[in-house]
């Protein structure tokens, strides 16, 4: 989403709006990573949190959420992806 390169047939409005919006705030730290941002809240540093950007469903939106929301899961794929072996990988 944030480079635009995302499948753009069957998008919604609000997918479309929220990577236009990711690609403006990419462009602005390019151009000026020192510069204001758009105002957000300070992400921990202590890695207990992470920002979720549009996720209740105003694009402009940062909201904070335990990273155990998101990375709780990760023993569960793990035990799955383990196990995958990828056919195009040539040895």
């Amino acid at each position: 989403m944030i480079w635009g390169t995302y499948p753009q047939e069957g998008a919604t409005d609000y997918q479309r709006e929220l990577s236009r919006y990711l690609q403006k705030l990419w462009a602005g730290f390019i151009k000026d990573p020192s510069g204001q941002g758009p105002g957000w809240e300070k992400v921990d540093a202590d890695g207990n949190n992470i920002a979720c950007i549009g996720c209740t469903g105003e694009v402009a939106e940062l909201n904070l959420i335990a990273s155990a929301t998101v990375d709780g899961w990760c023993p569960t794929y793990e035990l799955f992806f383990g196990r995958v072996k990828t056919p195009f990988v040539k040895a």
